[in-house]
């Protein structure tokens, strides 16, 4: 799991790093938490494989405690 509190989420090296590592054989498997109003680059998106079915990125919004998949 990785949680960002940025307004923009882009592939930087590091979360590239950490997707990988998800991804790996026997790997932990992939979740990104961004908070309320985060944009997430396409990129991120299509390496997290996020969709409406499995929704690896969640958005936290700490007002209700819910979780909800990004947009």
């Amino acid at each position: 799991m990785e949680i960002k509190a940025g307004q923009y989420i882009y592939n930087s090296p590091q979360l590239q790093a950490q997707i990988s590592i998800g991804h790996a054989p026997g790997g932990p498997g992939n979740l990104l938490v961004v908070r309320p109003g985060a944009t997430v680059a396409q990129p991120v998106i299509d390496a997290f494989g996020h969709t409406l079915e499995t929704p690896t990125i969640q958005v936290f919004d700490p007002a209700t405690g819910a979780f909800t998949p990004y947009p």
